[in-house]
């Protein structure tokens, strides 16, 4: 089994919605960063610019980039991520548009979670700060396909193939954007939506992973190399 499909197998079946209180206190925190970020003239322009983006992935972009912008959202300090900003509306949004209020919500927000976190250690996330990579954008669309594989039921398969294919829409960062208004919190609401886009097309049949591949041993994919490559970083970091 490779890395990647045993993420998918993780990301389908596994990880069980955490306890009540947790959740509850995650979800909460993340819905008043939300809400603070579209208070700010940031966080208006940005509502108004997804006002007329009906799809699921548009929403989720929006609504990802307002708790993200509020900066008071949480952060994870061993792996420099903060995942609550792009797990928590991403869940949100794509359970409420499937009509999902069972324990799958808690399940995603939880794949989520781990998902984000886990590639964020692997990058070695607070040493590659420091050289203008920006952790929570790489990891963003790999945390969001996790949380909609989840709710969507992909197949383990077809949930590694959605992670591999968010690693390919992954980028490192967004340089140093200024002004008033940046296209800072815009980036990262497209790569919350890159994460959706990836479980929608793994959904749909497209493919990232050698469906055939040793046990232990890494399929020959640009994902793969780049699973190598936060490996090889996070062990120079």
């Amino acid at each position: 089994m490779t890395v990647l499909e045993q993420l998918g197998a993780h990301v389908a079946r596994g990880g069980a919605a955490p306890p009540r209180e947790a959740l509850r206190l995650h979800v909460a925190d993340t819905v008043g960063a939300w809400i603070a970020g579209s208070a700010t003239p940031e966080g208006r322009a940005l509502a108004k610019f997804g006002a007329n983006q009906e799809s699921v992935s548009d929403r989720v972009a929006t609504n990802c980039a307002l708790a993200r912008l509020s900066e008071i959202d949480d952060i994870h300090l061993a792996s420099g991520i903060t995942p609550g900003a792009l797990v928590v509306p991403a869940a949100l949004t794509i359970a409420a548009s499937l009509g999902r209020r069972d324990v799958a919500l808690g399940e995603a927000i939880a794949v989520g979670y781990d998902a984000m976190v886990r590639l964020g250690a692997a990058l070695g996330g607070p040493s590659i700060l420091y050289r203008g990579i920006w952790p929570t954008y790489f990891a963003a669309p790999f945390g969001v396909a996790a949380v909609a594989s989840r709710l969507l039921g992909l197949t383990e398969t077809q949930a590694a193939h959605a992670l591999g294919i968010a690693l390919i829409l992954a980028s490192p960062g967004v340089g140093r954007p200024g002004g008033a208004t940046t296209s800072r919190w815009l980036a990262i609401g497209n790569a919350a939506r890159n994460g959706v886009t990836a479980a929608l097309s793994a959904q749909s049949g497209s493919r990232e992973i050698c469906a055939s591949s040793k046990e232990n041993s890494f399929p020959r994919s640009t994902a793969s190399r780049r699973i190598r490559r936060c490996s090889s970083m996070s062990a120079r970091c």
